[in-house]
């Protein structure tokens, strides 16, 4: 447990419309087998690791994730979650604003919030793009301005995201290798994508 500082106790349960997906745990113990897994992971897992819930396309289900996780209390009102994982498979055509919202939606509940899965797709979801220097260039500044907003939301208290996790290192071997969403190419060079999230401006296309 010392090599650990959180897990994610249930992960992807809520369809967009805020109802359970019919998973093997929901078929075998029922539609409280989410406020189980945190009841008994906060009864044996050590105190010092964090617990959270994990889900993807947020910002369609917002509420519905918000209201699972007020829901996973203890007969004493004591919080079971520590957090909420908030992951982020965006496009360079995606609104950072609407991303924004999400996470500081989940940051006013006064869980810890997480990003736990980004990587930035070149284009749309309807319209993917090459690997142009043009469309690197607009993705290293996404990737520039989103870790920024998250930055001095942090330091403004908008926000209380407490670590990023970028999902994968290189682009060939991403879950989405045709849309070059990672910070290094196939050959494991940095990118502008890479610059923009350490937050080297000039190097990240601006």
């Amino acid at each position: 447990s010392d090599m650990f500082y959180a897990y994610d106790i249930v992960n992807e349960a809520l369809e967009d419309n805020g109802t359970y997906r019919d998973s093997l745990w929901k078929k075998t113990i029922g539609d409280d087998y989410i406020w189980q897994a945190f009841y008994y992971a906060d009864k044996y897992v050590p105190e010092h690791i964090k617990l959270y819930y994990n889900d993807y396309n947020e910002q369609f289900k917002t509420n519905h994730v918000i209201k699972l996780a007020k829901s996973l209390v203890d007969k004493k009102g004591k919080f079971l979650i520590d957090g909420i994982g908030c992951q982020g498979h965006l496009y360079t055509g995606d609104s950072i604003d609407n991303y924004i919202k999400t996470l500081e939606a989940f940051s006013a509940t006064g869980l810890d919030v997480q990003i736990t899965e980004i990587d930035v797709s070149l284009g749309t979801w309807q319209n993917i793009l090459q690997a142009t220097d043009s469309n690197l260039i607009t993705q290293g500044k996404y990737y520039y301005d989103l870790v920024n907003r998250i930055i001095e939301g942090n330091k403004a208290g908008n926000l209380g995201v407490s670590g990023i996790t970028f999902w994968g290192v290189s682009d060939g071997v991403s879950w989405r290798r045709d849309r070059s969403p990672l910070l290094y190419d196939r050959n494991m060079k940095a990118k502008y994508a890479y610059y923009g999230a350490i937050q080297d401006k000039e190097q990240a296309g601006y």
